[in-house]
Order: structure tokens, then sequence, then C-alpha cells
């Protein structure tokens, strides 16, 4: 009899491990996570982590996916210490086989090679964060699911590390903080405080999500109608027109078509056409026509002739050639580094100057 009970015990025991194991893992590798789920948003954003994975502290990017019943956060591989201003990829996993002192150096040695590259091989960090959940957004606009938004993401390179699940009944003190192109998310859930970092280059784009989130929160939470029907349609990207483009910029030139440096004011009168006007160092006036390449970039080629007027009656006839960057939004910085040809109506010589310009257009 004392057989039977302790072997009753022992299967009794058992079988209490394995429930206990198999709900574990069940709820590790993906609770109350139902694939064809439908998805009503994602907010691409920055979550700040202190600890290994960043070596101290620094910010991993989250996708938050927000379904019918919960909020997925999906954390990946992307780190930065600047968030939306660079990213690397640091994985000490890689290096598996490695001691941990060369696990640290070659994750290290890549992490800075992978950053100068970026800078290099051009377009900014948030630029191309962007044009990736632009790219998602589109693919996934005929079937939102959820199956298919994890099958989007592997497909773009970007490496899924962990899942966590966030039902609406239980989210508290949820808090939505927008200040100019950066927005706040925050919440506790089961007394746990969660807080991330979204940016976007474009203000009206952050005024969009910010409303779109608070509208879900609200309809899940406090039962207020709010959805929509297509809330991703916010992320793809719209045509730049004429109107999008900055007409006015101020910069300050060092060298190019002065003999010095000047101040300089801009007016774009047309998406590839500028007038500019300045006044420089000797009492030097400048006045200049400018031809500017790919208007529907932020990137453009500037090709401009002009004058420059010296005192006692002295002009320079200008030739300049140069790479421009004004971006098509407002409120930007600008620069423009180019080589000016300069020709004095009293001499038959031909001087090459180098310029810099930097400045603010809106």
């Amino acid at each position: 009899m004392s057989i039977l009970v302790r072997s009753f015990r022992i299967t009794y025991v058992i079988l209490i491990l394995l429930l206990s194991l198999i709900f574990t893992v069940s709820k590790a590798i993906g609770y109350d996570l139902e694939p064809k789920e439908k998805i009503l948003f994602i907010l691409d954003c920055w979550k700040y982590n202190f600890g290994w994975k960043t070596l101290g502290g620094g910010y991993i990017r989250h996708f938050l996916v927000f379904t019918e019943n919960k909020i997925i956060d999906i954390e990946t591989d992307q780190i930065s210490y600047t968030p939306a201003y660079s990213y690397s990829y640091f994985d000490l996993s890689k290096y598996s086989d490695k001691s941990l002192y060369e696990s640290l150096f070659f994750a290290t040695l890549e992490t800075i090679i992978t950053f100068g590259l970026e800078k290099i091989l051009g377009g900014s960090p948030q630029e191309k964060l962007e044009k990736e959940l632009n790219q998602i957004i589109l693919l996934l606009e005929k079937d939102p699911t959820l199956e298919n938004f994890l099958k989007l993401i592997e497909r773009i390179s970007i490496k899924i590390k962990n899942k966590d699940v966030f039902l609406y009944r239980y989210l508290k003190s949820t808090k939505i903080k927008t200040k100019n192109d950066e927005i706040n998310f925050s919440f506790l859930y089961k007394n746990k405080k969660y807080k991330y970092f979204i940016k976007n280059r474009k203000k009206e784009v952050i005024k969009e999500i910010s409303k779109i989130v608070d509208n879900i929160i609200n309809e899940k939470i406090k039962d207020i109608n709010y959805i929509e029907d297509n809330y991703l349609k916010v992320y793809t990207e719209k045509k730049p027109t004429s109107e999008n483009f900055t007409k006015n910029s101020i910069f300050v030139e060092f060298g190019g078509q002065s003999f010095g440096f000047s101040l300089n004011y801009d007016y774009r009168i047309f998406p590839i056409l500028s007038l500019r006007v300045g006044a420089g160092y000797l009492y030097t006036y400048l006045l200049s026509i400018n031809l500017i390449t790919f208007p529907k970039s932020s990137n453009h080629i500037e090709i401009s002739s002009g004058v420059t007027f010296l005192p006692f009656g002295a002009a320079y006839l200008t030739f300049n050639f140069g790479y421009r960057f004004q971006p098509y939004e407002k409120d930007s910085f600008m620069m423009i580094l180019k080589v000016s040809v300069l020709k004095s109506n009293e001499e038959t010589k031909w001087y090459i100057n180098g310029g810099l310009s930097l400045g603010y257009c809106w």
C-alpha cells in the first residue's frame, strides 16, 4: 500500500512539474499571441536599457504593435546611444564560440565599423528607420496581421530578440507627451513602469501618431469609440510638392563668392530656382541666381552665376558649383559646399575659391 501511495505521489509531482513547464514555455514563446490577429497600429520606438545588452546604458529599438485586445512589445537587435540619430548592432551572441574578452572586442569593433559606414554611405539613420517602417506598412496594407508583420520584419533583416504582451485591461497611468519631433509614451502594467521614446522628422506625423495612440487607449481602456479603419496610413510617405519646399534661407558663407565671410539671404522662387543677396567682408555685396537640381529631395547639386561688388566700382563675375543640403520640411538646418570661380572686370586673371555655408531655412 505504501508503495502505491509513494508511486502516486511521485506521479502527481511529475505531472505538476510537467504542467508548470508547459505553461512557462507557452508563456515564453508567445503568451496570448494570435498569428491572425488584426493590427490596428504600429509604433516604431526606443526603450532605455541599463545592463549588459547596451554595455551600461543605451536604447534598444522596439516595435509596439497595437491589436484588438493587447499591445505586443517586440524587442529587436538594434541598439543606439543617441536614439534615431545613430544605431548599431551590438550582438555578443555572434561570437559565442570565443572568450568573453574576445567577444567584447569583436562586437565593439563591428559596432564602430558599422557606425562609420552608416555615416559615410549616406542617409541619416532616422531617414533609414522611417524608410524601413514605410516598406513594412506598404507590404502590410493588404493583410495587416501579426503573422505577416513578424515575417516582414525578418525579411528586412531585423532580428527579434524578445516579445512581451500587455493586455489593455491591465494598463494604468498611460501618458503621452509630445515635444517638437518626439513622443514619450509610458504606462504601468501590473505595477511595473514601461517607457518608450518615439521620434519622426515630420512634426505633422508626430502629432498624428500621438492622436492615434491616445484614441486607441481611450477606445480600449475608457470605452470611447475612436477606432478608425486604417491608422497605419499615417506612415505612408507622402511625395513632396511645391508647397512643402522651404523657400527662405539665411546663412553665413565662409569663402565662396565673397573674399572672407558674408551674411546672405536666399529666396527659392521655384523648386529649381533661387535668388541670393548678401553683404560681406570689406564692404562687398553679392548677388547670384541659383539652379537647384533634384527638387523632391533634401540633397541637391547647385549651379549658379552671379556678381560680387567691391568698393570703388570693382566687380567680379562668379560661377559656382557645389552640393546643397536643404530639406523640404520647414524649420531645418541647411548647408552648402561649393567651388567658386571669380573673374574681375579689371583683370584677365581668374580666381578659384572654396566655400562653406551654414544656415537655417524655413
